[in-house]
């Protein structure tokens, strides 16, 4: 018997044939925008996270690790996983939504946040990659990363770094993808 789909999870398609495209740019050929096929009126973005958003935030997060086996929900860091509302308060949470369904999130360590756990002086940082299990292989990741280069850039910060576990290697080929 199998479960129902957690409630992160419902109203998305993925189409395995499409590639792992970011949100900007352009054409695919050119490393930007392409997407999985889905229904009219399921328009993706990436913005800051509310305040509001941040229990359906710390689910998906603590979701998408334990999901892959990276953590179980009583594992000690699950209690971190889960504290959006105090990585909203001293740090950068973004968001990526699936129409207008938030569907991934990373956590953005600027120069002061007390998240920052490699980052010196003039790097950025960003931590807690998540996207759902319902949602992947349709670019969110790709354009979450993007936006914490972004947010580099716009800082005047001259590298970043991340933080990531080494059983990973899906979110390491991404990365490795990127330039890191």
């Amino acid at each position: 018997m199998t479960s129902p789909p957690h409630p992160l999870d419902s109203d998305i398609r993925t189409d395995q044939e499409t590639d792992d495209a970011g949100l900007y740019g352009g054409s695919g050929s050119e490393g930007g925008a392409r997407f999985n096929r889905e229904p009219a009126g399921s328009a993706r973005a990436v913005r800051r996270a509310r305040r509001e958003e941040a229990n359906r935030i710390g689910e998906l997060t603590l979701l998408a690790y334990a999901a892959d086996g990276f953590i179980s929900p009583d594992d000690d860091y699950a209690a971190e996983l889960t504290d959006a509302d105090g990585r909203l308060a001293e740090a950068e949470v973004w968001v990526a939504t699936v129409a207008g369904e938030v569907r991934g999130t990373v956590t953005f360590c600027p120069p002061g946040s007390p998240y920052r756990e490699l980052a010196r002086e003039r790097e950025g940082e960003f931590r807690m990659l998540a996207i759902a299990p319902g949602a992947r292989g349709m670019g969110l990741a790709r354009a979450l990363v993007q936006r914490c280069l972004d947010r580099c850039t716009e800082l005047g910060l001259d590298e970043v770094v991340l933080c990531s576990m080494a059983e990973m290697g899906v979110a390491h080929r991404l990365y490795e993808s990127m330039g890191f």
